[in-house]
């Protein structure tokens, strides 16, 4: 998990006990292996029951403090919305979700956080307003209001990444954008200000957030990848090259 170089929030988030992490990124950006090494960070520190469901299963967990059953969606379960309600059966304390794409796997989602579980799944967005954008959206204009509520209260972190070629081109290297739910961040998402979010990620260095461009421009300094190669993948191009610029 250390070779992953992962921003130091994304190591506290998986203490939590309760609510929903989202990793965002497009197909190919590593979001499975960012899922399944914070399930394994979890399965390693304490005991508890973590029940994941996939399409397909990418890596076999270990049972190291935790117990773990992986579940393959179409083989175990019909669907991941189904998966989501054989969890409260099976009375597991972290349940990964694979992909949010569809209406009923979100609601079950927003579902199994108020009920006390801890969430995992992914989404493809290119941001963390565009996720919270994306999961809103979803939902009937008359719900919206009431989904807004509710995810502000059980969202605790969405994480983007994005996977470029080491300056080396002899492996892979992410950068990460980490957005934790706060108080600012809670009245953003209730108010449909979704525009507000990269500012609160700006503001909220202190808390552990990250900007991707942030995330990108350190990489740059480090010489782990070229300006060319981060400026394509940044969201805000411009903004890096301010940073670059310190």
């Amino acid at each position: 998990m250390s070779s992953l170089k992962w921003p130091g929030a994304i190591q506290a988030l998986c203490r939590r006990r309760q609510g929903m992490i989202l990793v965002t990124g497009a197909s190919g950006s590593g979001k499975s292996t960012t899922l399944a090494a914070m399930l394994m960070q979890i399965a390693s520190t304490r005991a508890c029951h973590i029940v994941t469901y996939e399409d397909p299963v990418e890596y076999r967990l270990d049972n190291v403090k935790a117990l773990i059953h992986q579940c393959e969606v179409s083989r175990d379960v019909g669907s991941f919305c189904q998966g989501a309600e054989d969890a409260l059966r099976m009375d597991a304390d972290v349940i990964m979700l694979g992909e949010l794409t569809d209406l009923d796997t979100m609601r079950a989602a927003l579902r199994l956080s108020e009920s006390g579980h801890l969430v995992l799944a992914t989404m493809h967005a290119a941001s963390s307003a565009e996720a919270v954008a994306y999961f809103i959206e979803h939902f009937a204009s008359e719900e919206q209001q009431l989904i807004r509520h509710q995810l502000a209260a059980q969202l605790d972190a969405v994480i983007t990444q994005r996977l470029l070629r080491h300056s080396s081109q002899m492996k892979m290297i992410a950068a990460y954008e980490v957005l934790l739910n706060d108080q600012a961040v809670s009245h953003q998402i209730r108010e449909g200000v979704l525009n507000q979010l990269d500012n609160s990620i700006e503001s909220g260095r202190s808390k552990g957030m990250i900007s991707l461009e942030e995330s990108l421009a350190a990489l740059v300094k480090a010489g782990s990848v070229t300006l060319g190669a981060a400026l394509q993948d940044a969201n805000h191009p411009e903004r890096m090259k301010r940073l670059l610029e310190r």
